[in-house]
């Protein structure tokens, strides 16, 4: 204990006499080590919390909260996520569950378990089958991936008679999220469709959030649903990318264009087909007769035989696929080719023999079939290459800002942990140089008088002198004597 009494003078005299920059410094260090420690001590004993449910419309996400402050749990809501300590997570789900919490976007088939079907009108049933169909088909697209919420508008035709005179059934989506693929907005129309009588996916329609169309059917431009456009710009981009691959192994990367535009049958034709073989004669059935027939010598017998011949029949059933090819249409550019002569750049187009040889180069390659109709147009014209400069100038420069930005980052850490290290080191310094210093060794007195020097230990020390001394006494001795 006294030690440490006598630590804190020994520190409060050191900073007593430390100057007022230095004061200021040591006291920012000392609250801002407090401040850490608090802030630390608040942040550990804060609770663990963890989801409880995400994704939750308003009347659920309300409910919900409700139920969790009867309950006394702590609550953390951030937009439509509930958070609670995650030693509560299962009791308030099994709480909530007996409660029937949350019941889900919009609703679904429970709405018939709430009303008797007697005491309903067949036409409140219709009402409430529609509504229940609606929200049963956005919850199950709200919990594909990248789905925030949905909404399904269906219009079911009554029925009819006769069958051609039935208006189609028609739905629409709305959907909010982020990131959809085509592959899910198909996977979306499908569902819907399936899930519906008398619905086909080209009588669905997608929008977002924003009210962008996202799938709408049929196209009035072109007079294709948008998944008969997807198979003419896949077909379309895979003959590019055949032709375009083997030019730019002749010609190099960068010196080729190829379009195609192909015009595709999406006619779906089923037909029966019965052919007859006249001379593909098959027995089907015989019968033979005995009569009985007087005669001059006696009786005669007379057999008549009758064969039934079936006909040769094939019954052949066709169904042809959507989607062939009716027509291809070609178009290819080749960059021109360019010589130095006499320090200038200067481009020479190719004989039409080179021009015959890619076009049959690129027929080969997309199947052209000239009895079909097809046609292939190659044309030779120099590239502007002008805008790849100064995109690729430009990619170097962001490339270099980007790793210019890096590195000031780590620089701009390094120098801000050296001066750090500099004023703690000053710190220290100007406190050690503060404190006082220990006292200084007292050396040992005597009372003897300090030895007189012998005078052999003079001379001994300093001969050129005493000689010199000796000399100009023996000089004056002689000067006296005469």
């Amino acid at each position: 204990m006294n030690e440490l009494i006598k630590i804190v003078k020994q520190f409060g005299l050191a900073f007593s006499k430390m100057s007022s920059a230095q004061k200021v410094s040591i006291g920012l260090v000392f609250f801002s080590s407090i401040i850490v420690i608090v802030a630390m001590v608040i942040w550990l004993s804060q609770p663990d919390f963890t989801v409880l449910y995400a994704n939750l419309d308003m009347s659920d996400a309300a409910a919900v909260r409700q139920k969790l402050d009867e309950m006394n749990i702590p609550v953390k809501v951030k937009g439509n996520v509930i958070m609670v300590p995650s030693k509560y997570v299962y009791e308030a789900r099994l709480a909530l569950a007996s409660e029937g919490l949350p019941e889900g976007r919009g609703t679904g088939y429970e709405i018939f378990d709430k009303e008797s079907p007697l005491t309903m009108s067949n036409y409140l049933q219709q009402i409430n089958y529609k509504r229940a169909l609606e929200g049963e088909l956005a919850r199950s697209i709200s919990t594909i991936k990248g789905i925030r919420d949905a909404r399904v508008h269906l219009v079911l035709p009554k029925r009819e008679l006769f069958s051609e005179d039935r208006t189609p059934a028609t739905a629409s989506v709305v959907i909010n999220g982020s990131g959809i693929s085509k592959q899910q907005l198909r996977g979306i129309v499908h569902l819907v469709a399936s899930s519906v009588e008398g619905l086909s996916p080209e009588n669905v329609t997608v929008v977002d959030s924003y009210g962008t169309l996202l799938y709408g059917g049929m196209d009035t431009s072109t007079g294709l649903s948008d998944s008969q456009l997807d198979i003419k710009r896949s077909v379309e981009k895979y003959l590019e990318n055949k032709a375009s691959s083997m030019l730019s192994g002749v010609l190099g990367p960068g010196k080729v264009v190829v379009r195609v535009n192909a015009d595709l049958d999406f006619t779906r034709i089923e037909k029966t087909e019965e052919k007859y073989d006249p001379e593909g004669l098959v027995p089907r059935s015989e019968e033979t007769s005995k009569e009985v027939m007087p005669s001059a010598d006696g009786q005669g017998n007379k057999e008549h035989t009758i064969t039934n011949y079936e006909i040769g029949k094939t019954v052949a059933h066709i169904v042809e696929s959507s989607g062939n090819i009716k027509r291809l249409a070609v178009a290819v550019v080749v960059d021109q080719k360019s010589e130095v002569k006499d320090g200038k750049k200067q481009y020479v187009s190719r004989s039409e023999e080179e021009i015959n040889k890619l076009k049959d180069l690129v027929a080969q390659a997309v199947g052209l079939d000239e009895k079909r109709g097809d046609t292939i147009t190659v044309s030779e014209i120099a590239f502007d290459k002008t805008a790849l400069k100064e995109e690729k100038s430009q990619a170097s420069r962001d490339q270099m800002m980007a790793m210019a930005a890096q590195v000031g980052k780590y620089a701009g850490g390094l120098v801000l942990l050296l001066i750090g290290i500099m004023v703690i080191q000053n710190t220290i310094k100007s406190i050690s140089r503060s404190l006082p210093s220990p006292p200084a060794p007292v050396k040992a007195t005597t009372n003897r008088r300090p030895r007189e020097p012998d005078i052999g230990e003079v001379v001994g020390e300093n001969y050129d002198l005493a000689a010199d001394v000796l000399r100009e006494y023996l000089e004056g001795e002689e000067e006296g004597q005469e």
